[in-house]
């Protein structure tokens, strides 16, 4: 066997500045004790999250309100989402396989707020 088999091979760092070091690091993408992270990661968790499931959570709702005003899946009173769907199934309703999936997840349960349907809070708010 060859005597330089064993031993592992170091990177030549010859010639280059502390600076440039530093660079090559960073596009290398290797955290070391030298290499200082190129993100913080606690300001990317606070930050970027609620932003982006706030636009979900939004978007979610507005796909839901506009189920709840479309006359084609029958009417929406008095009946949560998940079975006002299975109902427009039975008839053989044509259902957008993202909204169905959206309800499915979201609104399985039937005793959950995100079941209800938009005209059912609103008849409960002048209600009360």
């Amino acid at each position: 066997m060859p005597p330089n088999v064993n031993k592992k091979r170091k990177r030549s760092a010859k010639g280059l500045k502390e600076s440039e070091k530093e660079n090559q690091s960073k596009l290398v993408g290797f955290k070391t004790s030298i290499v200082r992270p190129i993100v913080n990661p606690e300001l990317e968790a606070t930050d970027l999250k609620p932003v982006q499931s706030a636009n979900d959570n939004e978007q979610l709702l507005n796909t839901l309100h506009s189920f709840d005003l479309d006359h084609t899946f029958g009417p929406c009173s008095e009946i949560s989402r998940s079975k006002r769907l299975e109902r427009a199934k039975k008839f053989g309703i044509a259902i957008d396989l993202n909204l169905e999936k959206m309800i499915n997840k979201h609104c399985g349960d039937v005793n959950s707020e995100m079941s209800v349907s938009i005209i059912d809070k609103l008849m409960k708010h002048y209600a009360d």
